[in-house]
């Protein structure tokens, strides 16, 4: 009967490494999936701010509630904080 390496890992350590790397990679698409929610919304909200509505007269958007909402919708979900400049936020959407 053939004896086990002694460096072979026991199925269920395995198993339990295998669970553990799972439950982060879940962790991490759940947070990716709310960040991509955010980011389709703050576009959303921009894009309402920037389109004229019906009832108003040419010319007249309000970018700046728009962007205002868009802010607070990726400070909500952890894109920014609020204690980075905009410059830092700008460099660090962009690069991200």
């Amino acid at each position: 009967m053939p004896q086990p390496k002694p460096d072979a890992v026991p199925a269920t350590e395995e198993t339990r490494a295998l669970e553990l790397e799972l439950n982060l990679i879940k962790v991490r698409v759940s947070k990716a999936e709310n960040q991509i929610q955010a980011l389709a919304e703050a576009t959303l909200a921009l894009a309402h701010g920037l389109e004229a509505r019906p009832m108003e007269e040419p010319g007249q958007v309000h970018p700046e509630q728009a962007a205002r909402l868009a802010h607070e919708l990726l400070l909500a979900v952890g894109f920014i904080r609020r204690d980075v400049t905009r410059h830092e936020q700008s460099t660090r959407l962009r690069d991200a």
